[in-house]
């Protein structure tokens, strides 16, 4: 249900409301527009403020859900975008964001996941 809600108003513009100091964005770019939501992170982050984000890496070998004994999770297949990393960076550094380091992570199961920790390039 949140995630219906989410993608329904993925597009609108969020006003800023709260602050923060640190966003940690765990696979959630997966299932809405980074563009849009790197803009509205951008709103809500203070100046010195910083993003972690985690993402699934796109792989042929592998389906993007895992298959498990509950069928709930294979309900995300449709709506799951996976992001390349690299295009994910071009992406927030066009919303204003440098990236202070990064990391690939690699399971025992062959999926892989990038971490990047990101600021604001400015800080207005």
């Amino acid at each position: 249900m949140i995630l219906q809600n989410l993608r329904s108003k993925r597009n609108r513009s969020m006003k800023r409301i709260y602050s923060f100091d640190l966003v940690y964005a765990a696979l959630i770019f997966e299932y809405l527009d980074p563009e849009v939501l790197l803009r509205n992170i951008r709103k809500s982050l203070l100046g010195k403020g910083i993003l972690t984000v985690v993402l699934q890496m796109p792989d042929t070998g592998m389906p993007a859900v895992s298959k498990t004994v509950y069928k709930s999770p294979e309900k995300l297949t449709p709506v799951m975008n996976l992001q390349e990393p690299d295009r994910f960076k071009e992406t927030a550094a066009e919303n204003r964001f440098l990236l202070l380091s990064e990391q690939t992570l690699h399971l025992k199961s062959g999926k892989r996941f990038w971490t990047g920790e990101f600021s604001l390039i400015d800080h207005k």
